[in-house]
């Protein structure tokens, strides 16, 4: 009897418990329902609980794009795919006149880089802004393509455009300054185009530098920041690798998403120089703090490197009639103006047709002592090497304007070379190659011995024209 009132016992305790772990079940995936309905934007079907937070996003502030996931998506985007270097630098671009032009400039300057394997620990990006003729951006991004198609295909240089639903409408900006509505888009679109280049660029390497597309670097520039980033213990917002605004600020990667969300916040507020100013001292200046200790913060917190590494040489702003001085720095000759070639071929004569400014020879250009510099050109003016002795070419290159004259340069123009033909040796010639950006080059793999190469003007330019790199390799040179 005892033990059948045991065995009872023991069957209720399992019921029992058995009937506990499943009301635990049953309330668990309960909760579990409410969960998932709340995290989806429903409530409990009876009003009953509290209802859970909704944390807000940059994209509150940008709303459109919720419905836009492609908007995200570079439009173009040409490149080796490089990552894990030590240096990312970004340069955003629009369209500006061939008179007005400065990337290219930029570009020489930052892709004459003084050692190989430091070449292989660098990206540049140029970000094609504009938004609004994309055949035109499509051309510009060709042409660049072409002239730089080395570069590309090592991985050092890439170009990406952004797709025009990334920007919200900018005839609606809900500004604070009294500036005109052309100003308020400019400066708007400026901010944004910089938030999406850091994005872009924040998965790419270590350090991110933000430039302009006005700038030279100054001989060295890459070694001097690997070396600083390296021995920089101390924390820093960014440091300024040049004078004020927005050139030449370099980041740590890891700090770029969190400025990029401040600058989507507020990107309808102020200028981008005036928002990376407001950042910084959000972060060091307490409210009370005295305006000297404010102002040694922001030091540390920016600290900047001396002589800086790059200078400004665009004197008309991207903005529709807005232009700078020249900077003293170009004028005084701290940065390359031309890059010498000592080894190439023997020349019997090289001549213009067009008028030569004094000590800018064309002899000067291709035996590397000088720049060449004519003034206006007309159509079939040229500029022509003849060789000494029959030459076999098998590459050429030369690349026109430079930081003090970054306007006068080659547009419509082809390259063209010379065979003998007959008896009296007269020139016969062949056209080779076109000018893309202000840069001719190419190579030719015939054979054939070559009697002179030269430059035939297309279309003629009330600006000069300035050659500040010449290079013909032969068969029987190598790489210097």
């Amino acid at each position: 009897m005892k033990r059948l009132k045991s065995t009872s016992i023991i069957v209720l305790l399992s019921l029992l418990l058995a009937f506990c772990v499943l009301v635990i079940l049953l309330l668990v995936l309960q909760s579990k329902t409410w969960v998932y309905k709340c995290a989806n934007g429903g409530v409990p079907r009876d009003g009953s609980g509290p209802v859970p937070l909704s944390l807000p996003t940059v994209l509150q502030r940008m709303p459109h794009l919720l419905a836009k996931p492609d908007a995200l998506v570079p439009r173009r985007l040409i490149g080796k795919g490089r990552t894990g270097v030590s240096v990312v630098i970004g340069i955003p671009t629009v369209r500006r006149s061939s008179a007005h032009s400065y990337l290219e400039e930029t570009l020489d300057s930052l892709l004459r880089i003084e050692d190989s394997k430091l070449e292989t620990d660098v990206l540049v990006i140029v970000m094609a802004a504009d938004i609004t003729n994309l055949s035109a951006v499509d051309a510009f991004i060709n042409d660049l393509r072409q002239a730089y198609a080395p570069t590309i295909e090592k991985g050092t240089l890439e170009i990406i455009a952004p797709s025009p639903e990334f920007y919200p409408d900018l005839h609606h900006i809900h500004s604070a300054l009294d500036d005109s509505l052309e100003h308020q888009k400019w400066r708007t679109k400026q901010v944004l185009d910089y938030a999406y280049l850091m994005t872009y660029a924040q998965s790419k390497g270590s350090n991110y530098v933000q430039l302009e597309d006005d700038v030279v670097a100054v001989p060295k520039y890459l070694s001097t920041i690997k070396r600083f980033a390296q021995t920089k213990r101390n924390r820093f917002i960014f440091v300024q690798l040049s004078g004020a605004g927005f050139i030449g600020k370099l980041f740590r990667t890891v700090d770029l998403l969190p400025f990029v969300e401040f600058l989507l916040l507020f990107y309808e507020t102020k200028p981008v120089d005036w928002l990376l100013t407001s950042y910084v001292s959000l972060h060091v200046c307490p409210e009370n703090s005295a305006v000297s200790a404010c102002r040694q913060a922001k030091q540390r917190a920016a600290p900047q490197i001396s002589p800086p590494l790059f200078h400004h040489i665009g004197m008309h702003s991207s903005f529709q009639g807005k232009t700078h001085d020249l900077p003293q720095e170009i004028s005084s000759g701290n940065v390359i103006l031309f890059i010498p070639h000592k080894n190439n071929p023997p020349a019997q004569t090289v001549w213009t047709t067009m008028k030569v400014y004094p000590q800018h020879d064309l002899e000067y250009a291709y035996n590397g002592s000088n720049y060449f510099w004519t003034g206006h050109s007309q159509v079939n003016d040229t500029i022509t090497v003849e060789f000494r002795d029959p030459t076999v070419v098998t590459q050429y290159l030369f690349k026109s304007g430079n930081a003090q004259h970054p306007g006068d340069r080659l547009s419509d123009a082809v390259v063209e070379v010379a065979t003998p033909a007959g008896r009296n040796q007269t020139y016969t010639w062949r056209e080779v190659g076109r000018c893309y950006r202000g840069i001719a080059r190419g190579t030719l793999t015939t054979g054939a011995a070559l009697l002179a190469i030269r430059i035939r003007i297309l279309s003629g330019s009330e600006f000069g024209i300035v050659i500040k790199e010449i290079w013909i390799r032969t068969a029987d040179v190598k790489v210097s």
